[in-house]
């Protein structure tokens, strides 16, 4: 379980994580700068969806998108409780009735 003998640091989440989420693949690239970047399948390639800041806090992982030049609103910050940590993959709450998976990208 998460933090029963090493809290979480962002060290342990830096680098590409593959997640099946609302039936589409994406990855997201967590960079020790504090960014982050989410991509998906486009045309058969992973491609750029959006970029953004993301953080640890606790067990949590707090992340901000970017808002594109097209949107008028900001998007909303997210956050998702990690709730096991593996040294390749983690489970996450993101608030809703289900939990995923993100697995390392080799």
């Amino acid at each position: 379980m998460v933090g029963d003998s090493h809290p979480i640091d962002e060290s342990d989440l830096l680098g590409r994580w593959q997640i099946h989420y609302n039936t589409h693949d994406y990855e997201f690239c967590f960079e020790s700068n504090g960014r982050f970047e989410l991509l998906g399948l486009i045309d058969g390639k992973m491609g750029s969806l959006r970029v953004g800041s993301w953080h640890v806090a606790g067990n949590r992982i707090i992340w901000q998108p970017e808002k594109a030049p097209y949107e008028s609103a900001d998007i909303p910050q997210k956050t998702w409780t990690i709730n096991v940590m593996g040294s390749n993959c983690f489970a996450i709450d993101d608030g809703y009735p289900s939990s995923y998976t993100l697995q390392r990208v080799k």
